[in-house]
């Protein structure tokens, strides 16, 4: 067998956040990827991209049955990286046995063992080098600054308190001002500033439609591409249309409103694939939620890319208004208004706030897809357009400090 060894410590790569690669070794973190091919070595391919979505390494064309082993130098970050398969046999079986694993300052990140995920077309993790910092910093210090040395639900009040004091209500017609004022401008895929849909973009090609800020405002639309709305994150059925969260620009986002007429008041999930039943040009569904999801009803499903985001929004939502979740959690409150909201909200709880099955979705999803720069900017629009700022983008910790240090009910959830 072959056996290579390459080191990549001065590739460019780049600091998120800052948009400039660094030369200095002193702040690189080791990353190693080492992996064995296959007796079919072609069909392999991997990348590495920044959360700029910049490639900052990649790498094709091997050897058969080979043994690589690739050194990085990490600047502190988002990253992720992708394996693919053209065949979509993974490396086992057909062409023989390999292997892939991933390390991060050596702790291990990504594996073909299972525990990642099965390898057949792709296999994908995203990972955060060293220290979250964001090119915001220096206007955050003090902000948080009540919240120093708290966990749990004690954090989440505290950051209640902070994000509540300063928040203006800048009415509904706002969000139109907020996507003119760049609140959803894509400067990170096509970089035209066009609308950045959630429901539409197409991180790695071609968007199947694009729409101009202010021209393409709803409107009728009768099909996918007519016209842009504004997606209430959390649908504004279950607070029963309240202010100000109706209004709230961190959980309004620009999206195309055909598909957002057919994610209708459903929750976020994961979908039974046996079960879809409509799916965007983006490749977003709607269907029923798989069995491990425990919730075997109705949901709607983004792509990858966004799933991270919308938990933050979720996480948000539950803390900026826990004072207004009403504790006794029946269906006559204003945040248990149908079906939906009652399977999403958890009784009786204003510091948990959702049932267990969407904390565990919510916190996946948090991981998996960290926070990216257009996050990180959008953050900082919505904090200069409405005066209050979403924590979980600025300390993207504050999740697991919350809701990981409370114990919550686990059981599933279904109707009868």
């Amino acid at each position: 067998m072959n056996i290579y060894k390459i080191a990549l410590v001065a590739a460019p790569l780049l600091l998120a956040g800052c948009g400039a690669g660094s030369d200095n070794q002193d702040n690189k973190v080791d990353g190693s990827l080492v992996f064995t091919t296959d007796r079919n070595a072609s069909e392999l391919s991997w990348v590495i991209t920044n959360s700029r979505l910049e490639v900052i390494a990649s790498g094709s064309g091997y050897e058969n049955s080979s043994h690589y082993e690739i050194d990085f130098g990490f600047d502190p970050g988002g990253y992720r990286i992708d394996f693919k398969d053209e065949t979509g046999d993974g490396l086992c079986c057909s062409y023989g046995e390999g292997s892939i694993e991933f390390y991060v300052n050596g702790e291990l990140v990504l594996s073909d063992n299972g525990d990642f995920g099965e390898f057949t077309e792709q296999l994908s993790q995203t990972f955060v080098v060293g220290d979250y910092q964001n090119s915001y910093a220096a206007e955050l210090d003090g902000y948080y600054a009540d919240a120093d040395l708290l966990d749990g639900y004690l954090l989440k009040t505290a950051l209640h308190k902070i994000i509540k004091q300063g928040h203006t209500d800048q009415g509904y017609g706002g969000a139109w001002d907020f996507y003119s004022l760049g609140g959803s401008e894509d400067q990170y895929y096509e970089k035209d500033g066009s609308i950045l849909d959630i429901y539409s973009e197409v991180p790695n090609g071609e968007d199947p439609y694009n729409y101009t800020i202010g021209d393409d405002q709803c409107g009728n639309y009768s099909a996918e591409g007519d016209c842009y709305n504004r997606e209430h994150v959390m649908p504004k059925s279950w607070f029963n249309n309240a202010n100000p969260m109706h209004n709230d620009v961190h959980q309004l986002y620009a999206t195309d409103g055909y598909v957002n007429n057919a994610r209708g008041n459903l929750p976020y999930g994961e979908v039974d694939e046996s079960t879809v039943d409509f799916t965007s040009l983006n490749g977003s569904k709607r269907g029923l939620g798989h069995d491990e999801l425990g919730y075997r009803q109705p949901v709607f499903e983004p792509i990858d890319e966004f799933k991270g985001d919308i938990a933050r929004v979720f996480f948000y939502m539950a803390t900026r208004y826990e004072d207004v979740v009403n504790p006794e959690g029946t269906r006559d409150d204003w945040f248990e208004q149908s079906d939906e909201a009652y399977g999403v909200f958890q009784q009786n709880s204003s510091d948990q706030v959702y049932r267990s099955w969407v904390i565990e979705l919510m916190m996946r999803w948090h991981l998996q897809d960290p926070v990216s720069q257009r996050e990180i900017d959008r953050n900082q629009k919505a904090f200069e357009f409405q005066g209050n700022r979403n924590p979980f983008i600025d300390h993207p910790e504050f999740v697991k400090q919350i809701w990981g240090k409370e114990g919550f009910e686990s059981a599933k959830f279904y109707f009868n």
